[in-house]
């Protein structure tokens, strides 16, 4: 699925870039213990509480983790809860029944009844066996490839430490596939999407301590009308996006530590989750 020559071809763009523009050594998350990827404070921040700037003046995060609101949770936000799972889910079928010896179109006819969060929605069902056909596709390509039947060289939800950035301990990363990190999206895309991958390479350099340079952002849209279909854009976490992202977590420090309440902001999507809250 994230071997398509199409892939190949833009993270090649990529690396050639990287050549002419070297990440600095100071941004690096091994260097947490000095400014700027040392934290003022440590507060067990979430990639998504710093990534998600929906909220210019980020009224949702004061009213989740300052008054302990919870979100009103829309049709748009469960169905991206159950397209993660249900990645996750074949992933680890297809491992799990490769690495028991099953031939691909054995993995497929094992696999073929998606949970029952899916069974019920007809855009999200058609969305499973798309996916469940080009996973096991891409296991077969790499097979011919190798000479023998190989697990997805991925690895979904994975976790790690970020608490030396001032992040939690408990970060979960979508996937990560070959180095790069993967994020699957089902909403519109944004430039700060690309907030979430540095937030993630950093906590990643900053835990392992090897450089994480290279990130993709997986669309996954499920028209009302059609056929699911799925967008990749490659993205370069280069030194300006790191800065972006340490920018960010530093004024959203200050601003739970400084209890400095957000102004209402001038507007607010009617699909905001705080909007009853914060709009009352």
């Amino acid at each position: 699925m994230f071997t398509t020559p199409y892939v190949l071809r833009a993270l090649k763009a990529l690396s050639i870039r990287a050549a002419n523009d070297p990440i600095d050594p100071l941004l690096r998350g091994w260097e947490w213990h000095h400014p700027p990827i040392k934290p003022r404070a440590y507060l067990g921040l979430s990639v998504s509480d710093i990534a998600s700037k929906y909220c210019p003046v980020r009224m949702d995060l004061w009213l989740r983790r300052k008054e302990g609101f919870k979100p009103r949770v829309s049709m748009e936000m469960n169905h991206g809860l159950i397209v993660h799972k249900m990645i996750d889910y074949i992933y680890r079928g297809v491992a799990r029944e490769i690495l028991d010896g099953k031939e691909p179109f054995e993995t497929i006819e094992s696999l073929k009844d998606p949970p029952e969060s899916v069974a019920g929605d007809e855009r999200l069902r058609q969305l499973y066996e798309l996916l469940l056909i080009s996973i096991v596709g891409t296991v077969m390509a790499e097979s011919l490839l190798n000479g023998g039947i190989i697990p997805p060289p991925i690895i979904t939800e994975y976790r790690v430490d970020g608490s030396r950035l001032g992040l939690s301990t408990g970060l979960r990363v979508d996937a990560i596939s070959h180095g790069v990190i993967v994020e699957f999206k089902t909403g519109s895309p944004r430039d700060f999407h690309r907030l979430s991958l540095a937030g993630y390479a950093l906590a990643l350099e900053s835990y392992y301590e090897i450089p994480v340079d290279y990130g993709l952002l997986v669309y996954i849209r499920l028209p009302d009308n059609g056929r699911p279909y799925i967008h990749y854009k490659p993205i370069y976490i280069d030194s300006s996006l790191r800065k972006w992202f340490l920018m960010e977590r530093d004024e959203i420090i200050d601003m739970l530590l400084n209890d400095e309440k957000p102004q209402r902001p001038a507007s607010c999507p009617a699909n905001c989750p705080y909007r009853e809250v914060c709009w009352k």
